[in-house]
């Protein structure tokens, strides 16, 4: 069996340093790729696709291919299968394969290539499928910044309230800027991991926007040392709820224009009560309401593009 990973060059590190025994003892032969852009902030994607010749899966959401993410964090992730004649009803598998060509255009690879090649051979099916609905939406900053997307899609329907669950901030309030200019919410909540930060001034900027906003902590219930790694936006609108996850966190490098390189889910449903946010953490996420003051205040921002680079990529070949 063949594997073959796309990993931020400045992150990839980590993976060699994660018992690497246990991913390369899952083919015989596997690859990791470095990615390097120069102006991007990181390469942050996650998603998985497993090929083979009758069944092929898609895994995409908030896991890294870490321990963390696998293993021990709260993590949001969708699994979609396929299989011939059956493809799934939105073609997401197909559509996150073609996704890797789309990435192997901006980070060329000849061994890459191959292997792309070789998945596709492998299951033909699978790229000549077409979604029969569609209505999940994959979003991909290859197509633009993701919140320009997400207001083409959602903001027809006039949204009233948003929460945001991230286990990461910025230390300005930049992107709520972007977002009540593009959705005009009434209200927000943030939904913070432990430990962890909110923008500075965000009451203030509250105040001045116009955003009733309130905050929670988040406990991982009966394992309080599992952290929150999901990623999560939840809109309500007059008639829809809209809910999109995956590798974006609440920050400009994620959401806006020339950041990082990031993929979203966005699905949508009836307006309901108790709401998106009640009924997917039930029973896993316990909800601490907090003062905006009590939280303490992000003093950090993202890492800085990378500049010293253009965009290539390194092959890194190790066989078991």
């Amino acid at each position: 069996m063949k594997n073959a990973a796309f990993k931020d060059q400045c992150r990839v590190s980590r993976l060699s340093r994660q018992r690497p025994r246990r991913f390369f003892s899952v083919g015989n032969r596997n690859y990791v790729f470095h990615t390097y852009d120069a102006g991007t902030y990181a390469f942050h994607p996650k998603c998985l696709v497993a090929v083979g010749p009758d069944h092929a899966v898609a895994v995409i959401g908030s896991a890294n291919l870490t321990q963390g993410g696998w293993m021990r964090n709260l993590e949001l992730v969708d699994v979609f299968e396929s299989r011939p004649g059956q493809p799934d009803p939105d073609g997401i598998v197909s559509r996150a394969l073609g996704l890797f060509r789309r990435w192997l255009d901006k980070f060329p690879s000849r061994r890459f290539e191959l292997l792309l090649h070789q998945s596709e051979a492998l299951a033909p099916w699978l790229v000549q499928q077409q979604a029969q609905a569609r209505q999940t939406a994959l979003l991909t900053t290859l197509d633009g910044a993701l919140l320009d997307q997400l207001a083409a899609r959602i903001a027809a329907d006039r949204i009233e309230h948003i929460d945001v669950l991230s286990p990461y901030f910025d230390s300005t309030p930049k992107v709520f800027d972007a977002i009540v200019d593009k959705l005009g919410p009434v209200s927000m909540r943030l939904l913070v991991a432990p430990r962890q930060g909110i923008p500075k001034g965000l009451a203030e900027w509250a105040h001045q926007r116009s955003v009733a906003l309130t905050c929670c902590r988040t406990h991982a219930i009966g394992e309080h040392e599992r952290f929150p790694h999901a990623k999560l936006l939840a809109f309500r609108g007059r008639t829809r709820e809209w809910f999109a996850f995956g590798s974006a966190n609440a920050t400009a490098p994620a959401l806006l224009a020339n950041g990082n390189e990031e993929l979203l889910i966005l699905r949508s449903t009836e307006r309901r009560s108790p709401g998106v946010i009640a009924a997917l953490l039930d029973g896993v996420l316990r909800l601490e309401p907090v003062s905006v003051e009590a939280l303490p205040a992000v003093d950090h921002d993202p890492l800085p593009p990378m500049t010293a680079y253009q965009v290539r990529i390194h092959d890194a070949e190790r066989s078991g």
